[in-house]
Formats: C-alpha cells, structure tokens, sequence
C-alpha cells in the first residue's frame, strides 16, 4: 500500500515541462487556468474548494466518498469501476480508450481534446486528464501515467496504467476534482 502511494504521489509530481499542450490551454502562459494566479481555483484562497475546511468534500468527514466506508467507489468491491473485472474500462483491452493505439485522445496528437490540468497542493501543473468517454479519463505528465473510471458517487477511481488501485477523486463542487490517494490525503486537485 505504501508502495502504491509513492508511486501515485511520484506520478502526479512528474515534471510537466514535456506536456506540450496549446498555449490557450497551458497554465503557464494562460492565467485564468493557474491557481497561482486565479485566486478562485486555488483551494488555498478558496475555502470552498479545500478539503481542509470543507467536511463535504473531504473523505475523512464524508463517507459517501471514502472508498473505505461506501463499497460502490471501491474497485476492491465494485467489479463495475474495476478494470481487471470490465475490460470495457481497461485501456489494456481496449484500444478505444488507450491513447498509444487510439491518436483521437491523446493531447500529443490532438489539441482540440478537452480537458483539466492536475494541479499539485503547491499549484503547480504536474499532468493533464483527458476525456475519453463520459466515464473514462486518461491521465499525461509528459506520457500517458494512468486513467479514471468514474465511480458511482460521480467520484473517479485512480489506476496506473497497469491497472493498480492508487488513488480517488471527487468533484470540488466548482467543476474540478480533489484528488486523494488510498490513505484520503489530498494530494492534487484539478481546475
């Protein structure tokens, strides 16, 4: 467990400077997408957005969203959001969602793909989540680090691009997500 923590911590820290993303969509050169400059997407400044002072989106104080408390977002109980049970949410089984066979959703082949940065607690972008399908996102920092499967709370559950369990996410109320790894430390977030 600790192993997989690490390793989801070291995969949204990866340096993003190899992300190349189109200017209108990359924090560095557009304010209105970087926390350090937009006060209302930075949890820091906005308490509505920060798990810290927010008990709603905190799976801490909300069981509804600790995938320890509510079977229906734990892949380990949920074979639905569990990629080793539904190969139609393993990008391992399915080129449709896996962007080294599919150029449609991979943002180094196609800028128009929409999107959300992942920003670390310290409001830097580390990696960008892309939209595959409704309930499937991949997610880039330089290369393709992993996916999300949406849970049945509107949550998302984490893999790595081998399929391990490594973290959840759970909408902010403000059109991102925070993002947790499996001890519910939050540890990114996006806008």
């Amino acid at each position: 467990m600790i192993f997989r923590n690490a390793f989801f911590a070291i995969a949204l820290l990866a340096a993003s400077a190899s992300l190349a993303l189109p200017t209108g969509k990359d924090p560095n050169y557009t304010s209105r997408l970087n926390p350090e400059y937009n006060s209302q997407i930075n949890p820091e400044y906005s308490s509505s957005l920060n798990p810290s002072y927010n008990s709603r989106i905190n799976p801490d104080y909300n069981s509804r969203i600790n995938p320890n408390y509510n079977s229906r977002i734990n892949p380990a109980y949920n074979s639905r959001i569990n990629p080793d049970y539904n190969s139609q949410l393993n990008p391992n089984y399915n080129s449709r969602i896996n962007p080294e066979y599919n150029s449609r959703i991979n943002p180094r082949y196609s800028s128009d793909i929409p999107g959300k940065h992942i920003f670390s607690r310290e409001a830097q972008a580390v990696a960008y989540l892309v939209e595959a399908s409704h309930d499937f996102y991949l997610s880039f920092a330089g290369s393709w680090n992993g996916y999300w499967v949406r849970d049945e709370e509107g949550g998302f559950a984490i893999f790595d691009v081998k399929g391990v369990w490594i973290g959840h996410a759970h909408p902010n109320g403000q059109g991102g997500y925070n993002i947790f790894d499996l001890k519910n430390n939050w540890i990114a977030y996006t806008n």
